[in-house]
C-alpha cells in the first residue's frame, strides 16, 4: 500500500445543480472523519421538496508537476424533502351565544366572525403550501342538543368561521358544544389534520312570553228576550 499521501488533509465540494434554494436554512456540506465523509445540512420550517447536489473532493497536495487535486469523477446526489401536514388552528370571540327562542319552523340564525385566526397550518403568512387544502369545523354535542332542528355548523370563508343554526320554535334552554377544526391533508408521515386545542362554547337560548290563545265555540249566540232585571243567561 502507498501511504506518501496519507498525512494531506481533503475536503469535500459540494455544489448545488438544481432544486429549491429555499429549503434550507444551512446548505449541505460534507465533513470528513476517519476516512469517512457525514453529510449535514438544515432544512427551513414548513418547506418541501427537492434538490440536486454535484460532489467532488480536493486534497491539500496541489497540482506541481502535473499533479491532480480534485477527484477524477464527482459524484452526485438529491435530498427529498416530503410534505408533513401541521395541524390548523382557530379562536373563538365568544364562547356564550345567547338567543331568543324561536317562533318559526326552520329559520336560520347567524352568528358571523364566530371564529377567527383561521389558519390552515403555519400561522407565518409566507409560508403557503398548505393554502389549498380544505378546512371543516367538527362540532360535538355535550348537552342541549334536542333545543336545535338541526346540528349546528360552522361555515369558514377568507380565515374567519360563521356559526349557523336553526332552532325548534318554542323551545328554550342551554346547550354546550366541543369544537375543532379539521383539514384534509391526512396525517402521513407523522402529519396532524386535527386543531391541537378544541373549544367548547354555549348556545343560551332565552325563554319569550308568547301571547294568550283562545277561541270562541260560537260567533253567533241566540237568546229569548227577557223580562227580569241582572238575569244571568
Amino acid at each position: 500500500a502507498v501511504h506518501d499521501e496519507d498525512t494531506q488533509l481533503v475536503s469535500f465540494h459540494v455544489i448545488m445543480t438544481s432544486g429549491n434554494t429555499q429549503l434550507f436554512d444551512i446548505l449541505p456540506f460534507i465533513s470528513v472523519v476517519n476516512w469517512t465523509g457525514t453529510l449535514y445540512f438544515a432544512l427551513a420550517p414548513f418547506q418541501n421538496g427537492n434538490a440536486s447536489f454535484d460532489v467532488s473532493l480536493k486534497d491539500d497536495g496541489g497540482a506541481y508537476q502535473g499533479g491532480q487535486d480534485i477527484s477524477a469523477v464527482n459524484r452526485s446526489f438529491s435530498i427529498y424533502v416530503l410534505p408533513v401536514n401541521h395541524p390548523p388552528s382557530f379562536n373563538l370571540t365568544n364562547q356564550v351565544v345567547v338567543v331568543n327562542e324561536s317562533q318559526i319552523l326552520n329559520q336560520t340564525q347567524s352568528v358571523s366572525n364566530f371564529a377567527t385566526i383561521v389558519s390552515l397550518g403555519p400561522l407565518d403568512p409566507w409560508i403557503t403550501n398548505e393554502d389549498n387544502q380544505i378546512l371543516s369545523f367538527q362540532l360535538e354535542p355535550i348537552i342541549g342538543f334536542d333545543l336545535f332542528a338541526s346540528r349546528p355548523e360552522i361555515s369558514v370563508r377568507n380565515r374567519t368561521g360563521t356559526l349557523h343554526f336553526q332552532l325548534i320554535p318554542f323551545k328554550n334552554g342551554n346547550a354546550t358544544f366541543n369544537v375543532s377544526l379539521r383539514d384534509d391533508g391526512g396525517t402521513d408521515r407523522g402529519g396532524q389534520d386535527t386543531s391541537l386545542v378544541s373549544w367548547d362554547f354555549e348556545i343560551a337560548v332565552l325563554p319569550v312570553n308568547q301571547p294568550p290563545l283562545f277561541e270562541l265555540l260560537k260567533r253567533y249566540l241566540f237568546v229569548y228576550e227577557t223580562n227580569h232585571t241582572n238575569t244571568t243567561i
